[in-house]
């Protein structure tokens, strides 16, 4: 080793002297024997090595005995790797003394050992030797073949070596996605505010000549009432008048048949006739002011089809290509707490997701992708005589509970909206330095920030409750409950805290730290999920780590992605990660082992910003602008029998798995099996059937029954 390397440095003296120091020692020492290569050959390798040496020194002669040397103990080894690298060797040497017909000679040895051998690579290199030598020996036709030869050794090597990349890839596709086949992909719609107010005021007027057509219909069904009864009235009329003045008939006094004088009942009808004449006009009216609302409303719906067909444009969707990707992106906290990530269970839940680019947040639906709101960010340079109307610098966290948006930025503040109402609830001032991170419950407002303070605040008014300090340095990440909070930071440490309730504490004087979690200074701490009894976190250089807090102990480390963690979440058997690297992993929670890996596409650019999971599947928010829905499809996600195969057999992974290992399977239950075991059962019951009669009997005391019986339920067990 020593030689080569000094071979690589052009030292060839100092190289040749390391060289006959290990023939030396080679050729007195026979016991030199290495576990896979015996002592001729490694004899053969020095006298190449030596040969080489002098022939970097131009001494050739001296090289061509040394590589004479290392092809006789070839042979004797019977190597013939070694013999065909001492023949291209010894071509070489008569090749640097200008002797082309023994170099010719070697050469051609050396092609008849590589092609006996089937070694492609040593088969080119004689090739292009013999190529070199045809041309110095003016030998146009051999050397045209040997060049041929080339190209096709050439080819072929390329072709498998594209067919071997190729099966790569697509065995690293199709391990990568064997879960994800289920996926669901929702592009969220980017739009201006603009052309959003335009969608809702042609919603609003789309409904509006829903119900006007509705009411005019109503209005049509009622005049057509009272024509009807109108016919019958002037009939009723028409028949008093040939009747007159005799008595007759009539239903119009209460509804009752009663005799009525004719004329009598002539005046009460022209009395009816009157009224329904005049409520017949008034409908009449009524249908043509609809008519010309309807219309009206047409013309206004006109008017703002072409704006919006201005709005989708080619000019204006050229100009509204995603030019900057998502920066932050949050699923509603509460579906989650509800298992119904994509609102397909519970009317409860709320079908939005929340996305910030810029100073600007927008409200997309869930399963459509549709935009439903957009909190416009404020120019920094825009002067205003209050409060701005929005952030002035990049959002950089968001927290999304019920129907409620808690903005981070970049300028110190926080910011609530309401989806509903789509107006701003509050700012929240206090950090001196970025907000990183927020978290909602019921009682209040947590926030990190890079100056390293936690401030809690009022979740409905934004005041200030408490500002405590526990990291060195910024803090990155947040979760909380009503006496609980863990918070990461970037100087890798995570804070435990505990505090009381609002009702017991109501300004949170016994906000504490409790325990001090340090994974070291080199990490940053991106993502956290805390437990009752456990912490799960994430770093920047992808390792999702799961603490015991009671001894404040690793209880497993995993290397899930290549980039920082964004975001996790885990249950009683799994984990559930995504990174920068733009995949999801799926981490068995007692092993540590990673159970799949998803991405979705080959592009780096997109990273996983967060991720929700339930009983169902994993939603996941990438930064391209897009849901993606995975189904929990693959038995190999089941952590619980992968927990049971590793305590029966070891096996946590499929690297432990050797050929000629004993590994424990179940048996195939067959016919016959089933009889036995059948059998085996009724023999059971009759012998504790026959059992019981005796103690009934009074044969057998309650020790000697207890003692019996636990005897057949361990030959029960045992058949079993």
């Amino acid at each position: 080793i020593e030689g080569d390397t000094l071979v690589s440095t052009q030292h060839y003296e100092k190289s040749l002297k390391c060289y006959l120091s290990a023939l030396e020692e080679i050729s007195t020492n026979h016991q030199c024997v290495q576990p896979v290569i015996t002592s001729d050959v490694c004899l053969a390798y020095i006298y190449g090595r030596i040969g080489n040496a002098y022939a970097k020194l131009e001494q050739y002669s001296i090289a061509a005995m040394y590589h004479h040397r290392q092809y006789a103990v070839a042979l004797e080894a019977d190597n013939s790797r070694c013999q065909i690298i001492s023949c291209l060797s010894l071509g070489c040497d008569y090749q640097g003394e200008l002797d082309y017909v023994s170099a010719n000679e070697w050469f051609d040895e050396a092609l008849y050992k590589s092609i006996s051998a089937r070694d492609e690579v040593l088969q080119t290199v004689s090739h292009r030797a013999l190529q070199l030598i045809c041309e110095k020996l003016n030998f146009s036709d051999a050397s045209l073949k040997h060049s041929e030869a080339i190209q096709s050794i050439v080819s072929k090597r390329k072709q498998h070596i594209d067919g071997v990349v190729n099966s790569a890839i697509q065995l690293q596709t199709r391990l990568m996605n064997g879960n994800a086949k289920e996926v669901v992909v929702i592009q969220l719609e980017q739009t201006t505010n603009f052309h959003l107010t335009l969608k809702k005021k042609r919603s609003m007027l789309q409904s509006s000549i829903t119900k006007a057509l509705n009411d005019k219909s109503h209005i049509a069904i009622e005049i057509q009432r009272i024509e009807d009864s109108l016919e019958k009235v002037y009939a009723e009329i028409k028949e008093c008048c040939a009747k007159n003045p005799q008595k007759v008939s009539s239903r119009c006094m209460h509804g009752l048949m009663q005799v009525i004088d004719s004329n009598v009942l002539q005046e009460i009808l022209k009395v009816d006739a009157k009224k329904l004449n005049d409520g017949l006009e008034n409908l009449i009216k009524k249908s043509k002011q609809k008519d010309a609302d309807i219309l009206n409303l047409h013309y206004d719906l006109e008017g703002i089809n072409k704006d919006i067909s201005v709005e989708e444009g080619p000019l204006i969707t050229k100009v509204m290509k995603p030019s900057e990707a998502c920066r932050c992106m949050q699923f509603n906290y509460k579906n989650t707490s509800l298992n119904d990530i994509n609102c397909s269970h519970t009317n409860e839940s709320i079908p939005f997701l929340v996305v910030s680019k810029g100073s600007s947040i927008y409200v997309n639906h869930l399963r459509t992708g549709e935009l439903q709101a957009i909190f416009s960010g404020d120019e920094y340079h825009t002067l205003h005589a209050g409060e701005p109307l929005g952030h002035r610098t990049i959002v950089t966290c968001l927290f999304f509970r019920d129907k409620r948006v808690f903005s981070g930025s970049m300028d110190q503040s926080i910011m609530c909206w309401d989806i509903e109402t789509e107006k701003r609830v509050f700012v929240a001032k206090g950090h001196e330095g970025t907000v990183t991170c927020l978290w909602v419950d019921h009682e209040k407002m947590i926030s990190g920030s890079a100056d390293s303070f936690i401030i809690i605040w009022d979740k409905d008014t934004g005041a200030v409750f408490r500002r405590v300090s526990g990291h060195m340095r910024g803090i990155l990440s947040l979760e909380c409950g009503l006496t609980w909070c863990v918070s990461g930071g970037s100087d890798g440490v995570i804070c435990v805290w505990q505090c009381l309730s609002r009702f017991d504490d109501p300004d949170y004087h016994e906000f504490t730290c409790k325990t001090t979690l340090r994974f070291g200074d080199a990490c940053k701490i991106t993502a956290l999920s805390c437990g009752a009894l456990q912490v799960v976190s994430g770093n920047n250089l992808g390792k999702v780590v799961l603490w015991w807090l009671k001894t404040e102990e690793i209880i497993q480390s995993c290397d899930a992605h290549k980039g920082s963690v964004t975001s996790l979440q885990f249950d009683a058997t799994r984990i559930v990660s995504s990174g920068t690297d733009g995949n999801v992993c799926v981490i068995d929670i007692f092993t540590g082992y990673r159970l799949a890996t998803i991405r979705s596409e080959q592009n780096t650019d997109v990273r996983v910003e967060s991720i929700a999971f339930d009983s169902e599947g994993i939603s996941g928010a990438y930064t391209d602008g897009s849901i993606r829905h995975f189904q929990w499809v693959s038995s190999s996600w089941n952590t619980q029998a992968t927990s049971k195969v590793d305590s029966l057999n070891g096996i946590k992974d499929a690297t432990f798995l050797h050929t000629g290992m004993r590994i424990l399977v179940r048996k195939k239950e067959t016919e016959e099996d089933g009889e036995l075991k059948q059998e085996q059962q009724t023999n059971v019951s009759k012998e504790q059937e026959k059992l019981h009669n005796q103690q009934h009997a009074g044969g057998l005391s309650t020790r000697l029954f207890s003692k019996w019986q636990n005897l057949l339920e361990s030959r029960a067990l045992q058949n079993a």
